[in-house]
């Protein structure tokens, strides 16, 4: 292999552990930060968060389960918005918490009350509900698996996202 391919595999590789660590950092602020906000509100009750397909949610939200999308503005702007989800963004750009999100998530939604957690692909999604329900006390929490991506590739419906 020539110098310029070791170099780029080099460079591809301290890329890809820098992503790996950068993930891993997000994961513990989140951690850190939801432990903050949510002092004292861990619940014994709370189960575990389960996840729902796309083909699954629909019926979810006919029966009237509140769905929070915590993507960022810019990304409802391009694909849209679940008629009636809450948006409310967990996570800027540069990948830290929004230090609002966990006041106005417990303004809006009720702790003991059937949630679903979507964002783009499922990985936000994800570790926001593990939070909502390990240490934000929040007793039904449901993880929208693929995220929005899913939403559309199973034909569900968005609509353009409002004040966007």
């Amino acid at each position: 292999m020539s110098k310029t391919g070791i170099a780029a595999l080099r460079s591809r590789a301290k890329h890809e552990s820098l992503s790996s660590v950068r993930s891993a950092l997000v994961a513990v602020a989140l951690a850190v930060v939801f432990l903050g906000a949510f002092a004292g509100a861990s619940d014994a009750r709370a189960e575990p968060p389960r996840q729902v397909d796309a083909a699954d949610l629909p019926a979810m939200i006919a029966q009237g389960v509140k769905v929070v999308d915590i993507r960022r503005a810019d990304e409802w702007r391009d694909t849209g918005v679940i008629s009636g989800s809450l948006l409310l963004t967990a996570v800027d750009a540069d990948g830290r918490l929004v230090a609002e999100f966990p006041e106005a998530l417990m303004k809006a939604v009720d702790r003991d009350g059937p949630v679903v957690v979507i964002c783009r692909s499922g990985n936000r999604s994800a570790m926001i509900a593990r939070m909502m329900s390990e240490r934000g006390g929040y007793t039904h929490v449901v993880d929208a698996a693929g995220g929005i991506r899913a939403w559309i590739d199973a034909g569900n419906p968005l609509t353009p996202c409002p004040g966007c």
